[in-house]
């Protein structure tokens, strides 16, 4: 939680890539983590409403760094889904 609370948040690969550190870059949909997902090669499927490799929603990925970047739904939603974590 701390790795991915303390990332920073991004609105597109893009900048994503430009940043030193990790980078969150949240998705509102299942439509529109897919429109981020397919350039970055990662899976688009999804089961029950639910990316196919998310865990409580959240993808990591690299980028061309050793940084990570996740796709994550809004932080509003983890933050119920890791309350205990928090």
């Amino acid at each position: 939680w701390n790795l991915l609370h303390s990332a920073t948040r991004v609105s597109s690969v893009q900048e994503a890539k430009e940043i030193e550190g990790n980078a969150r870059l949240e998705y509102n949909n299942l439509k529109h983590y897919q429109t981020l997902a397919k350039p970055l090669g990662l899976f688009t499927e999804e089961k029950a409403g639910i990316p196919r490799t998310a865990y409580k929603g959240i993808i990591e990925t690299r980028l061309e760094s050793n940084h990570f970047l996740f796709l994550t739904p809004p932080m509003e939603e983890l933050q119920k889904e890791f309350e205990g974590a928090i």
